[in-house]
């Protein structure tokens, strides 16, 4: 059921003893839509391209197995031709993999190459000097790297050691490797050979970075040659190309260098069929610049629709991960483990939005068909909740609507729609719709509230009152300063001065049978406490004992007083808790519900954001708007 193609290398040279297997059922449906574009596919292979080498394991572990699987780049690459009656004409197209790594770590090896390409801008859109994580991060690795440190604390030998310190190398490793491999997949592409050909490059976020990083590769290499970079939410590589050594050399002197361009805006013709489509809340395609004269093209639509109102760059993510944390460790962190309103489930409510904006916008998935990301945080659901069929619609209708760009923006244009949806003020009768929605909306919730805090409160109050019950079955007690003790002192029975024959001295409302406090263990008088809180002394039982009609005997049940005491104490803090989780969960019922409603954000001289109703302006919500 699989048909086997050849595998080339960087050189374009066919790897010995090993294929690529594709599916039969993919290479028929490759070959219907050829037909249906006229187009016949002559050719089909894989490029593999080895960018970082696995590492053997040391000791006795089982030679041949890779303790790090290394890291690999796939490019598809395509040969058509067209079979129309009009002159033939070629097209090869080199689509990128999405990401580079062996299957069982390319998410590490991802990251090494990201952050390799684009540390930098990371690092700035997060906070570079402001946030710990980068202060943690940057001197991880110095410390690492600090051999003699290492080796005083014992930790020399620690592999996690010799991997935070080696992490640069391997990123600069990846990245050289990277260019080098570029560079030689270009000249044995011998673009200048077959000039009628067209050479298209396409790939997805990362993958598209790649891809325009060959196409611009390639057109130094052969100027007046067809080629054409189309790529998804791919991060701009002006900065990155010249890390990776792609960009020729200035030979010119210093001084002229100083008063002209740089070469690649002295060739920026060269890129004038380079365009990234891109979403409007996308975060990664700003991590660094275009190429000039490259186009940018964004598909305009709400940020309330995935809920991405006020996520602007990476840093927001960020901001929110450390703002979920901040406020629910301080509103919720008292919460007792498994009931609603946890400490977990309070951040997961937090940082959900901001994380599934993201994912969502980069995915180009703008009408939700990755599910739910608070469930995918808490292990509830996995991807297997992505709707493809709806995200293959999506993408049709999207893409369908290119030819309708409306008008031409700057790229800084461009980078600060982000995270807000370009609105039109609501007209008079809208705006009366918009507020009794709203009304029906609050009152649904506050009913919702009254419901629960009354379902809270008979709840607790049948436990409370099943305590006090047990609590009223116990023998009474008397006498004494316990919570339990009905009256807190013995002063009817006994006083704690007399006079020199011992009596007590009388006063109203006492017997004359009153004699002094035993002061035996049992009876006291002790306390400076006491005498401020009493105004005087008096005689009381002792801690354990209750007045049992003639003197403070031992209370039996004083364990099973105290149990039950402090149950209710904690039944009652526990209904406090849960009732002011109950008004948090309606605030945020409130809070979601305004999330997903159209506004527009503005700042006041004050730079304090103001938030009114609006509604998306037609005349570009749905479309595309490119750069000049």
């Amino acid at each position: 059921g699989k048909k086997a193609y050849t595998v080339v290398d960087a050189n374009l040279k066919e790897k010995p003893g090993l294929k690529w297997l594709v599916p039969e059922q993919w290479v028929e449906g490759m070959t219907l839509i050829c037909a249906a574009l006229k187009l016949k596919l002559t050719r089909l292979e894989m490029q593999e391209d080895i960018l970082l080498e696995p590492e053997e394991p040391e000791g006795d572990e089982e030679p041949g197995v890779a303790e790090e699987p290394g890291a690999v780049l796939y490019t598809v690459r395509l040969s058509l031709e067209t079979t129309g009656e009009s002159s033939k004409r070629s097209v090869m197209i080199h689509s990128v993999r999405t990401g580079v790594g062996a299957k069982q770590g390319a998410g590490v090896n991802d990251l090494y190459l990201l952050m390799g390409l684009y540390e930098t801008r990371i690092r700035e859109s997060v906070g570079r000097y402001s946030s710990l994580a980068d202060f943690v991060f940057v001197l991880g690795q110095k410390i690492a790297r600090w051999d003699w440190l290492m080796k005083k604390i014992g930790e020399d030998s620690n592999p996690l050691v010799e991997k935070v310190a080696g992490w640069d190398e391997k990123r600069k490793s990846l990245r050289v490797r990277l260019g080098a491999g570029i560079k030689n997949t270009i000249s044995a592409e011998e673009l200048s050979d077959e000039k009628d050909c067209v050479h298209v490059y396409t790939g997805i976020s990362l993958g598209g970075s790649i891809a325009r990083a060959k196409a611009m590769a390639a057109k130094f290499e052969c100027e007046e040659c067809p080629v054409v970079a189309l790529t998804i939410n791919a991060p701009n590589i002006y900065k990155v190309v010249h890390k990776m050594e792609l960009v020729p050399e200035d030979g010119r002197p210093w001084f002229e260098r100083w008063f002209s361009e740089p070469v690649l805006k002295q060739k920026a013709d060269l890129f004038a069929g380079f365009v990234n489509f891109v979403a409007q809340h996308d975060l990664f395609w700003k991590l660094d610049d275009p190429l000039p004269g490259s186009k940018t093209c964004m598909y305009m639509h709400t940020a309330e629709l995935a809920g991405c109102r006020g996520v602007t760059d990476l840093g927001s993510v960020y901001r929110a991960v450390w703002s979920a944390l901040w406020k629910c460790k301080r509103e919720y962190g008292a919460v007792p483990e498994g009931e609603d309103g946890t400490l977990a489930s309070c951040v997961m409510d937090r940082v959900a939005p901001a994380i599934q904006c993201a994912l969502q916008e980069h995915a180009f998935a703008l009408s939700g068909q990755i599910g739910d990301m608070r469930e995918m945080l808490a292990g509830e659901s996995g991807l297997e909740s992505f709707n493809t069929a709806a995200f293959f619609t999506d993408i049709v209708n999207t893409f369908s609507d290119f030819t309708q760009v409306q008008r031409k923006e700057g790229i800084d244009w461009l980078k600060k729609q982000t995270g807000y949806t370009a609105t039109v003020p609501l007209a008079g009768v809208e705006a009366q719709e918009r507020e009794a929605e709203r009304k029906a909306a609050m009152d649904e919730i506050q009913i919702w509230l009254s419901q629960e805090r009354n379902l809270l409160k008979d709840k607790f109050n049948k436990l409370e009152d099943d305590l006090e019950k047990e609590l009223k079955n116990l023998p009474s007690c008397t006498g004494c300063q316990a919570e339990w003790c009905k009256e807190k002192d013995i002063r009817q029975h006994r006083c704690c001065a007399a006079d020199d024959s011992g009596a007590c001295y009388m006063k109203a409302n006492y017997t004359e049978t009153r004699t002094l406090c035993h002061e035996d263990g049992k009876e006291t008088c002790a306390g400076f406490g006491r005498w401020v809180r009493n105004r005087g002394r008096r005689c009381m039982c002792a801690k354990g004992h209750c007045w049992d009609g003639s003197g403070c005997a031992v209370d039996y049940h004083v364990d099973k007083r105290k149990a039950l005491t402090q149950q209710l104490k904690d039944l009652k803090h526990d209904e406090k808790l849960q009732l002011k989780n109950r008004d948090y969960l309606a605030n945020e019922k409130r809070a979601a519900y305004e999330a997903k409603l159209v506004k527009k954000v503005k700042r006041n001289f004050h730079f304090r954001k103001i938030v009114t109703d609006a509604k998306p302006d037609p005349a570009v919500n749905a479309k595309w708007i490119c750069t000049r």
